[in-house]
C-alpha cells in the first residue's frame, strides 16, 4: 500500500514559466524528450545541483528534441535561457512543435550559435505567427564528425515589452558623468 506515483494534468502556461531543473534528476513534468538522447545531470550546470543535456551520440541525421510544456499563446513571449556545448558543433534550434511525440511537427524558430561556456540567450518569440503550444529545443547535426553535448539551464519564459539592454557602451566619461548607449 504505497507510496503511489501520479501527476496531475498538464495545463497551458498563459504568462510566465521558469525552470532551473534542480527539483529532482527526472525531467520535470510537462516536459517531454520528444526524439534522441536527453537527460537531466549533475555534473555541469548553472545553479545546482542539475541542468539538462542533450546529445546526438555520434550518429547521422539524429535530433534531439526537448520540449516544454504547452503554452496558451507563444506569440506573446520571450525566452531566456543558459546554454553551452562541448564537442565540435555547438549550433541549438528553437521552434515551436505541433505533437510533443511527434519530432517531425517541429518548426524552426531560430537558429543559437553556442559557445563552450555558459552564456546566457534571449529570444523574442513575440514576432512567431503559427498555432503551435510547445517550444521545443533541438540538437541536430547531418555528419557523424559532429559530436557534441549541448547542456541547458535557467530556462525563463516572460511577457512584457521590456528586453535587457544588449551592446551596452559608455562615452564622453568624465569624473561626474558619461553618455550610455545600447
Amino acid at each position: 500500500v504505497g507510496p503511489f506515483k501520479f501527476q496531475t494534468a498538464c495545463v497551458a502556461y498563459t504568462d510566465e514559466l521558469e525552470e532551473k531543473f534542480d527539483v529532482t534528476i527526472d525531467l520535470p513534468a510537462c516536459w517531454t524528450i520528444t526524439d534522441g538522447h536527453i537527460e537531466t545531470i549533475s555534473t555541469t550546470f548553472v545553479t545546482a545541483p542539475n541542468s539538462v543535456m542533450l546529445t546526438t551520440d555520434g550518429v547521422d541525421n539524429v535530433r534531439s528534441v526537448l520540449t516544454t510544456p504547452q503554452f496558451a499563446d507563444i506569440s506573446v513571449l520571450r525566452l531566456q535561457f543558459m546554454a553551452k556545448y562541448e564537442g565540435s558543433y555547438g549550433t541549438l534550434q528553437i521552434g515551436t512543435i505541433t505533437d510533443p511525440a511527434l519530432a517531425n511537427t517541429f518548426t524552426q524558430f531560430q537558429n543559437v550559435e553556442l559557445t563552450n561556456t555558459w552564456n546566457l540567450y534571449t529570444i523574442d518569440l513575440t514576432s512567431y505567427a503559427g498555432t503551435d503550444a510547445h517550444v521545443a529545443f533541438r540538437y541536430a547535426f547531418q555528419e557523424v564528425l559532429h559530436n557534441g553535448l549541448v547542456y541547458i539551464d535557467n530556462v525563463k519564459f516572460f511577457t512584457g515589452d521590456c528586453l535587457e539592454p544588449s551592446n551596452i557602451f559608455a562615452t564622453g566619461l568624465t569624473g561626474t558623468s558619461a553618455s550610455i548607449e545600447w
